[in-house]
């Protein structure tokens, strides 16, 4: 057993896949039914105190009650891993565990609980100089704002998430960045500013065929249309938003 003061985060992954595995193989786990398998592994590494590795059982567990929808559950994996990273002497793990929760407060409707743990995340991002997952958190932190109505700091964040997106490439995360820059500059009734940024984020969802998020370009750019006036614009863009809707409905 890798001692706890030493194991990194890599290494207790490693451990909770052997220990997931070896309890399928002896107890006849299902294969797509890992739940009891990963608290099995959780109590065994607890009992020997190895605080990476049941921090890591508690993160999976998390994930897989949030995918099932059980915030409750989820949020109390995700702070207990976050706890045990902690005791573990493990900073980084501890703040993609705070983005985990901060994810589940948000879609719970807790904002700023949402707001203070990205930015946490972000801080510690930002000090260590990791600049992917620094960028990951100010654009999830953008959302939050934005839903905040804080529009500044969602406008600032989602340009600075942009120009990053632009360099490495990222074209989903641009579209999101243009999409969300678009949302608030529209709230602010800047209609001729709006106007290019969900142009060039309907043009890049169109070509992936993301047409939920094409949809919403095309309802935004005929309330801009309707605004300026442009009632040819906007009539076309209404049909796109319709026939896009009627499809995917």
């Amino acid at each position: 057993m890798t001692s706890p003061d030493h194991a990194g985060s890599s290494g207790a992954a490693d451990a909770v896949q052997r220990a997931v595995e070896a309890l399928k193989e002896s107890h006849g786990i299902a294969e797509g039914n890992t739940v009891e398998a990963l608290k099995q592994a959780r109590t065994f590494f607890s009992s020997q105190q190895a605080y990476p590795q049941a921090a890591t059982c508690a993160l999976n567990l998390g994930d897989l009650f949030w995918s099932q929808g059980n915030a409750d559950t989820a949020t109390a994996y995700y702070e207990t891993a976050r706890d045990e990273f902690d005791i573990a002497g493990i900073p980084h793990e501890v703040a993609s565990a705070n983005m985990n929760l901060a994810m589940v407060r948000w879609s719970t409707g807790d904002l700023s609980a949402a707001r203070a743990l990205y930015l946490d995340a972000l801080a510690y991002y930002e000090a260590t100089g990791s600049p992917k997952e620094a960028v990951s958190a100010k654009l999830s932190l953008a959302g939050v704002h934005e839903a905040l109505e804080e529009f500044d700091f969602a406008l600032a964040a989602y340009k600075d998430a942009l120009e990053y997106y632009l360099e490495s490439g990222n074209e989903r995360r641009i579209g999101q960045c243009r999409l969300g820059i678009g949302r608030v500059l529209l709230n602010g009734n800047h209609y001729e500013e709006a106007e290019p940024y969900f142009l060039a984020a309907s043009e890049g969802f169109k070509s992936r065929k993301q047409q939920h998020q094409f949809g919403e370009c095309m309802v935004a750019l005929a309330d801009i249309y309707h605004a300026l006036e442009r009632n040819e614009d906007a009539r076309r863009a209404f049909e796109e938003a319709r026939n896009v809707f009627a499809i995917t409905a």
